[in-house]
């Protein structure tokens, strides 16, 4: 994995790995990423808030605590969760750990939960699951057993990561070669979500060639969420990856350009963080830091490698 630039937060010490998809993993399916946390022995904590993101699988060596920022739903304290699609932002809190996140897009949703068990994305939303106690994921446990049974090597920390990183790779590449069933109108529909001209739910139906119907069903199995809400988070997230890769910035240069003005993007920001730019701004973030630094090295590199192979994030 491609290693970022540690930061320090207090006494600890965070570090983010950014393995690219293209090469590793079936591209548009699954990212992958893992997170080094070292603290003190004394109990301290890192704690971060994460904005809304895709579906994402997370193993650690020690339990951390996720919860949701606006506070409304109990949190999970467990070594293996799943987070469903969200739409709220994530505070999570741990100590010293190793952190392995695989993130499912649609497609890799619709893959490899939707294969296995028929799982609805809307049926997990902004939800936070212990997988070792959900039956629906219990195909996932699997993966965690393996990457346990690979972080005990004896070796340096390196030796370790390589290791889980095999295992992890050896159980996607295990995995049924079963084709996913609206493959093509799901990539439709992400690629056109992502266009910044795309305003409402007509913009996307056009963008992606697909009925409203169609798409209000589509969004809903491979998504998690009705398109009106799809199309609102991406404008907010846009806004947000801006603001991370220059925190220092006014918000107003993060601002999307289809905000019309800064109480509505307040607003937005109200509903899917829980509290305001200000509040979020006035917190550390060191996981999101490094995490958002390694993602862009990545990416960086595959396009200097094969621009053409590049379409998007």
């Amino acid at each position: 994995p491609r290693e970022g630039r540690p930061e320090r937060c207090g006494e600890c010490t965070v570090t983010a790995r950014f393995v690219q998809p293209a090469s590793l993993l079936r591209p548009g399916y699954v990212t992958l990423y893992v997170i080094d946390i070292d603290a003190p022995a004394d109990g301290a904590q890192v704690v971060d808030w994460h904005y809304p993101e895709w579906a994402a699988l997370r193993i650690a060596r020690h339990a951390f605590r996720e919860t949701w920022t606006d506070g409304r739903v109990p949190g999970v304290s467990s070594r293996t969760t799943l987070v469903g699609p969200a739409s709220r932002g994530l505070r999570v809190a741990t100590g010293a750990t190793r952190l392995w996140i695989v993130g499912f897009q649609p497609r890799g949703w619709a893959r490899y939960f939707g294969l296995p068990s028929g799982a609805m994305a809307s049926d997990f939303a902004d939800g936070i699951f212990d997988v070792g106690r959900e039956p629906r994921l219990a195909h996932f446990r699997g993966l965690a057993s393996a990457v346990d049974a690979a972080g005990a090597v004896e070796g340096a920390r390196e030796a370790w990561c390589e290791a889980e990183l095999a295992a992890i790779l050896r159980w996607f590449a295990a995995w049924d070669e079963r084709s996913v069933p609206d493959a093509a109108r799901i990539e439709a529909c992400h690629a056109a979500l992502l266009r910044e001209d795309v305003r409402t739910v007509g913009d996307l139906s056009a963008a992606s060639g697909l009925p409203a119907h169609t798409l209000e069903r589509l969004c809903q199995r491979h998504f998690g969420f009705p398109p009106q809400m799809l199309v609102r988070r991406e404008r907010f997230l846009r806004s947000m990856r801006r603001h991370m890769r220059d925190p220092a910035a006014r918000w107003t240069r993060a601002m999307d350009s289809q905000y019309y003005d800064q109480a509505q993007f307040v607003r937005d920001f109200r509903r899917f963080m829980g509290m305001t730019p200000s509040d979020y701004a006035s917190h550390p973030h060191p996981v999101m830091g490094p995490v958002m630094q390694a993602q862009e090295e990545a990416l960086a590199q595959a396009l200097a490698q094969a621009p053409q192979a590049l379409t998007g994030p």
